[in-house]
């Protein structure tokens, strides 16, 4: 896979393994072991993937191990490796600020299955893919009664920039009155 080959070629990288966790949304999880501590790897290998893949392709968690669980033939037991922890990527939480993002909040939490959603993370980060993006758009539309084309999300991505959109900015003038 392109991706564990991506996080292999870095000098603090010793191995690492992207899967696909078996959820719903079919969320795909970075395990590495390192050569050394290093401040900010995560952040860096999560930088170093996005410039070379699709956002679809970067692994929305990130999850540094000891080592790596092995199989008596000596290869990765995937089936071994934790499951990855979805508050620890909500380590930055921001409440929302109005009802409009906490409509949003609410209909992200619903769709990537992830509780508490914070206005600025962002929804591919938090295991979003074209597939939930899809929906998510859907149930916008369905909820605030306005086409929003799915290139929204991918011009901002987080709620807090969604809930600035023009159409839901209107939205949220009406709800505050």
């Amino acid at each position: 896979m392109v991706t564990n080959a991506t996080l292999s070629q870095h000098q603090a990288v010793y191995r690492a393994v992207v899967i696909r966790f078996a959820d719903d949304n079919k969320r795909s999880v970075a395990y590495f072991t390192t050569h050394s501590e290093q401040n900010d790897l995560v952040a860096e290998l999560k930088n170093r993937l996005k410039a070379s893949l699709p956002d679809y392709m970067v692994p929305s968690h990130f999850t540094v191990l000891e080592r790596l669980p092995l199989t008596p033939n000596g290869k990765i037991d995937r089936k071994a490796l934790p499951a990855p922890d979805a508050r620890k990527a909500n380590k930055h939480y921001q409440t929302p600020r109005d009802m409009v993002e906490l409509q949003l909040a609410q209909i992200w939490e619903n769709v990537l299955e992830v509780r508490p959603i914070g206005i600025s993370e962002n929804f591919f980060e938090l295991g979003g893919h074209s597939l939930l993006a899809v929906k998510l758009m859907s149930l916008l539309q369905q909820t605030f009664d306005r086409h929003l084309p799915i290139a929204t999300l991918f011009q901002g991505a987080s709620i807090a920039e969604l809930a600035e959109v023009k159409i839901i900015k209107a939205l949220n003038y009406i709800y505050n009155e």
